[in-house]
């Protein structure tokens, strides 16, 4: 505002210079109100306390999680009129990845129709790793046992590879073939079952992801079938 006053460019070479003053506390008074008046509208909407402008302030994560998960109550009512069982797969990646918000993400869609895909190197990083989650972590001394009993009624089909507690990359739970990592399956197994699951399938997934993908996907079939024909078809 000063330059232009001043006389900068022919246009305003007839200005007086008595007009600088003037002109200027007339600019710094605009200036002024244009930041004022915005705080003022702030100040205004936050004294209302409306509920949306608490829920914008929120972080991102939280707001998703605190709208009810319409879509994903269409998807399981959409499977069910076409024959089709509906799985949602938790994973550290994802916005959800606490077990207390795994939970609460099936009980909030309440239909029996979406059930967990429950991949064992994937809760592995969720639930024992807290992998990828915002303060407070949320890590269950039980470990995937204490999962699975949190799951009950809730598990609709596996994965079942193994894990050495790790991430790849800071991706993911590591996926291992069965042996090579920690998990105790002559325990997870039977919990399992014990938890409610009675579907036929039980998938493996191993894939760490370098040249053992394919030795390790079919040595695990064998074990996969051993371990099955111990803890589950022997019941």
């Amino acid at each position: 505002i000063v330059g232009v006053t001043c006389g900068v460019g022919p246009q305003f070479s007839s200005i007086s210079p008595f007009m600088v003053a003037p002109l200027f506390a007339l600019g710094w008074l605009l200036f002024t109100i244009s930041g004022i008046i915005p705080r003022l509208l702030v100040v205004v909407e936050d004294q209302r306390g409306d509920a949306e402008q608490q829920r914008r302030r929120q972080p991102s994560h939280q707001r998703a999680q605190s709208q009810p998960d319409i879509q994903r109550q269409k998807h399981a009512q959409r499977g069910r009129e076409e024959g089709v069982e509906m799985l949602w797969e938790l994973e550290s990646g994802q916005i959800f990845v606490k077990p207390s918000e795994a939970v609460k993400l099936l009980n909030d869609v309440g239909d029996d129709n979406l059930t967990l895909m429950y991949d064992i190197g994937h809760v592995e990083a969720c639930a024992v790793l807290a992998h990828n989650q915002v303060q407070p972590q949320e890590r269950l001394a039980g470990g995937q046992l204490e999962f699975v009993e949190l799951m009950k009624g809730k598990i609709g089909h596996m994965h079942v590879c193994d894990t050495d507690s790790n991430t790849w990359h800071n991706a993911f739970g590591t996926h291992l073939g069965i042996g090579k990592g920690v998990i105790d399956f002559d325990a997870l197994i039977p919990a399992v079952v014990d938890a409610g699951y009675t579907s036929k399938w039980w998938s493996v997934d191993a894939i760490p992801m370098n040249a053992d993908s394919w030795a390790d996907t079919w040595s695990d079939r064998i074990a996969l079938d051993a371990l099955l024909d111990k803890h589950v078809r022997s019941r």
